[in-house]
């Protein structure tokens, strides 16, 4: 609204001799949107339907426009790429100089699912290998023929993380479109297993030491025999304390506690 002081002489006719121009009056609308599965919540548009105003998220979602005094009643869209559009049709009255908070928005992502098979170096299948989409939190895990199918994987491309208790964790790059089925299959992973090592030996004047029974007993117990030289490999062992025991007949049984970390290679020092 504008306010001007005007004269009016004594006279028949009278024009304003200049022009009054009229300013739109503007409010505030804003709002948060978050997307799913990353920190960086930027760079999605958000739009006025049946107008031309738009603004786009900062890195923590947070957005806001400025607005022409009214009522409007088709809402807010959102949008971003491999994300899901999202419109709230909320119907909200815009007044100079007022702030307008819309509620918060959550984008999900588009997506697609994978298949495929994991092996260890052998091409043994493995079971129970967990799958995991890090960007949805959708998981899975092998079956008895080392094959899994995960659902719900994020659009685009990016890792799936691979784990197994003993083995070294794999990433997986994929590249998936919205509502494609990737198959993977053809071309297994391979996870690799741990490998804990060491030697056994009988005497200075032996050169077969094959034959030694070494066994650990804790999160993982397992059994292997020394070959000739003396070296004993325990594969697939999940990292902890255990007792290592060494055995053969005619030679006194030897007990160890032995701490086996979190690494690919350890070699009992």
């Amino acid at each position: 609204t504008q306010t001007l002081a005007v004269f009016v002489p004594d006279q028949a006719v009278y024009t304003l001799p200049y022009q009054v121009d009229m300013e739109v009056s503007y409010g505030t609308l804003r709002g948060k949107v978050t997307l799913q599965g990353i920190e960086d919540h930027s760079g999605v548009t958000i739009s006025v339907p049946g107008t031309a105003f738009t603004t786009v998220s900062d890195l923590n979602g947070a957005w806001q426009m400025s607005l022409p005094e009214g009522n409007y009643t088709a809402g807010v869209q959102y949008s971003l790429s491999v994300f899901n559009t999202a419109t709230d049709n909320s119907s909200f009255t815009i007044s100079t100089d007022l702030v307008v908070a819309l509620a918060d928005v959550s984008l999900t992502r588009q997506v697609g699912s994978v298949a495929g098979k994991v092996v260890d170096e052998n091409t043994n299948p493995l079971q129970g290998v967990s799958v995991l989409d890090p960007l949805t939190g959708q998981s899975t895990a092998t079956d008895s023929q080392g094959v899994f199918t995960l659902s719900n994987v994020a659009v685009g491309t990016h890792d799936l993380e691979l784990t197994l208790a003993g083995y070294g964790a794999v990433s997986q790059s994929i590249a998936i479109s919205s509502g494609q089925s990737l198959d993977l299959t053809a071309t297994p992973i391979v996870l690799t297993a741990y490998s804990f090592s060491g030697t056994v030996s009988l005497g200075a004047g032996v050169t077969d030491h094959s034959g030694v029974q070494v066994s650990i007993d804790g999160t993982s117990n397992l059994t292997v025999f020394t070959d000739t030289s003396g070296q004993f490999d325990f594969k697939g062992v999940i990292p902890g304390n255990y007792q290592l025991t060494v055995n053969r007949t005619g030679y006194k049984t030897q007990t160890l506690a032995v701490f086996v970390p979190d690494q690919a290679v350890y070699t009992l020092p």
